[in-house]
């Protein structure tokens, strides 16, 4: 729907996240349900050899606090604990300044309990720490 401040903006289901699939990959995609009051996409690709991955991006508003965090990390452990799940990677911009990814740790607690829910996911790992 139109936002009633801006007609020229056009928001659903929030607005701050994009996922984009090259059109030249042999691929199906296919958009997963997400409606939990946090900005969040998650895409499955199929591809043509009977593997899938899901791909998940995410806006964590960071002055949310914790309700958005757990909404975050409930979707994601749905995500993961399917029977047979598919490799699965997060992406986003998860809005913690005073997090060490490298150590995966944080001085901020809120930080550091988000850290920690994804610790025992099975989620593959690589941190971009530069544009």
């Amino acid at each position: 729907p139109q936002d009633p401040n801006n007609p020229k903006k056009f928001r659903e289901n929030g607005g701050g996240v994009l996922l984009a699939v090259r059109s030249d990959l042999d691929a199906t995609t296919t958009r997963l349900p997400v409606s939990l009051g946090a900005e969040m996409l998650a895409v499955k690709i199929a591809f043509p050899n009977k593997e899938s991955i899901v791909i998940c991006t995410c806006y964590r508003v960071g002055t949310l606090g914790l309700p958005n965090h757990d909404v975050i990390v409930s979707y994601i452990r749905k995500l993961v604990s399917k029977k047979n799940p598919p490799k699965i990677y997060v992406i986003g911009d998860f809005n913690l300044p005073h997090t060490d990814w490298l150590s995966s740790s944080s001085t901020v607690p809120i930080e550091q309990s988000f850290i920690d829910s994804f610790s025992d996911l099975p989620l593959p790992v690589d941190h971009i720490t530069h544009p």
